[in-house]
């Protein structure tokens, strides 16, 4: 994928075959941003049946991948300052 053609923030979710989901919030712009995604924002592809990857369930841990540290309990959405073209990569777990 051409970096040019990709808009200022984007959110690439993944959810995980065994619970929770994986997200990667990439800033493609020229200065400092936050941002995030709801967590109903979170499906399955439609191959696997198009649905909710929490389940529903609103209250997910979640863990900074590269930081490997845990960031709390976030409830419903996550939102992350991301440093210009830049990554944060995270982990929802242990949904509720």
């Amino acid at each position: 994928m051409n970096q040019s053609s990709l808009p200022d923030n984007a959110v690439f979710p993944k959810p995980l075959l065994k619970g929770g989901a994986a997200a990667v919030l990439y800033n493609n712009g020229r200065a400092n941003a936050t941002f995030g995604f709801d967590f109903a924002e979170l499906v399955s592809p439609p191959s696997r049946g198009g649905k909710a990857a929490l389940g529903g369930k609103g209250n997910c841990g979640v863990k900074d991948v590269w930081a490997a540290a845990e960031l709390g309990v976030s409830s419903g959405r996550f939102e992350a300052e991301v440093e210009s073209h830049s990554v944060v990569f995270v982990i929802l777990h242990d949904c509720k």
